[in-house]
């Protein structure tokens, strides 16, 4: 895994080529990383419009939850803030 910068400093991250290439086995590493609970139950993913007035019309504001495993307000490695952002947008995917 990687954090690279594309519009902003570390804002882009990127896994190995043999972890796109074997579903199976990136999926085990994150069941193993978060003890099982990784992926376990879908993050909800919506589109809200702006109301009107506020913003301009063709403004969406895309909002994902966190997993429900995931409790920000504790101690987590990077590894696992990184794990939190990649199964929320292969959610929204």
């Amino acid at each position: 895994m990687r954090l690279t910068d594309y519009f902003n400093c570390l804002d882009t991250i990127t896994i190995t080529e043999e972890l796109v290439q074997d579903s199976d086995l990136f999926f085990k590493l994150m069941l193993f990383a978060t003890n099982n609970q990784a992926f376990t139950s879908p993050c909800q993913f919506e589109t809200k419009v702006p109301v009107s007035g506020t913003t301009p019309a063709t403004a969406v504001s895309p909002t994902i939850e966190q997993p429900t495993w995931f409790k920000p307000k504790s101690f987590h490695s990077l590894a696992m803030w990184v794990i939190v952002a990649l199964e929320e947008n292969l959610w929204a995917q």
